[in-house]
C-alpha cells in the first residue's frame, strides 16, 4: 500500500512548540517516524524553516530521508498562478507566501 503524502508547511513544524497544538503536532511527526504518511516539504517551506529557530529546523532534521520529499514544482508558474489568486483577490497581496503555499503542492 502507497502511504499517503501530506503536504506541510512551517507552522506544523513550529506546531510542537506552540502550547495549543503540541501535543498533536508530536502524535503527527511520531506518525511520520512509525512509516503512516510522507511529509511533502517546498522550497518555501524550506526557506521559512532556514529562517526559524534551531528547534524548528531540528524537526525537519530529525526525519529520516524516506519519510518526507521535496515538491517539485515549477517556480514561474506557481508565481503565476498566486499573482492571479491575489489578483481576483482570493488572498490579499500580505499573503504571498500563504499563495505560494497552497499552489505549491499540485502534482
Amino acid at each position: 500500500m502507497k502511504r499517503p503524502r501530506i503536504y506541510v508547511d512551517t507552522s506544523v513544524f513550529g506546531g510542537c512548540y506552540d502550547d495549543e497544538f503540541r501535543a498533536v503536532s508530536l502524535q503527527f511527526f511520531d506518525a511520520v517516524k512509525d512509516g503512516d504518511f510522507i511529509v511533502v516539504v517546498s522550497r518555501a517551506t524550506l526557506d521559512e524553516i532556514n529562517e526559524a529557530p534551531m528547534r524548528v529546523q531540528k524537526v525537519l532534521g530529525n526525519l529520516t530521508i524516506n519519510s518526507f520529499e521535496l515538491f517539485s514544482g515549477n517556480d514561474s508558474e506557481i508565481e503565476r498562478r498566486a499573482k492571479a489568486y491575489m489578483d481576483a483577490g482570493i488572498i490579499g497581496r500580505a499573503s504571498t507566501g500563504d499563495a505560494i503555499h497552497i499552489l505549491q503542492p499540485r502534482q
